[in-house]
């Protein structure tokens, strides 16, 4: 029984999961965009749910590899069918845990930073005017 082939599912999908959030992170906060974000977002909810259909496909395609196999060698009783039956969905399964993990991290992270852009945005006139602006409100409050 090959269980490379969904293995090779869940690996695609996490390089791409991971690329795109290191995309997002190498970025400085004030250069990040909320569109950019929401747009990320998308996408990697997009890219997760081909992943599932993916691998759902990919599943299908290892069940009736197995049972191909077990006519050919002529072992195709109930209990051992079930048993490798069972494996394939077992794997399918825990490939899938696995990627919603990771999915649900990266969400995660673009919270995060989601967050940290809506902080930074509040303080504008810092990054404007920087500290003179500071010391411009204080001079004014000590000639009061």
């Amino acid at each position: 029984m090959e269980t490379m082939t969904l293995i090779s599912a869940t690996s695609s999908f996490m390089k791409i999961m991971g690329e795109i959030i290191a995309d997002i992170q190498r970025m400085d906060i004030a250069e990040i965009d909320l569109e950019l974000l929401k747009l990320k977002h998308a996408e990697l909810s997009d890219r997760f749910d081909i992943f599932k259909s993916e691998l759902e496909r990919k599943i299908i395609k290892q069940k009736s590899h197995v049972e191909q196999d077990l006519n050919a060698r002529g072992l195709s009783n109930t209990t051992m069918r079930y048993g490798l039956l069972r494996a394939v969905e077992t794997q399918g399964s825990d490939e899938l845990a696995k990627a919603a993990q990771e999915y649900n991290r990266a969400i995660e992270v673009i919270a995060l930073l989601e967050r940290k852009v809506n902080t930074n945005k509040g303080r504008w006139w810092k990054r404007a005017f920087g500290d003179s602006f500071g010391f411009f409100l204080r001079r004014q409050n000590q000639n009061r």
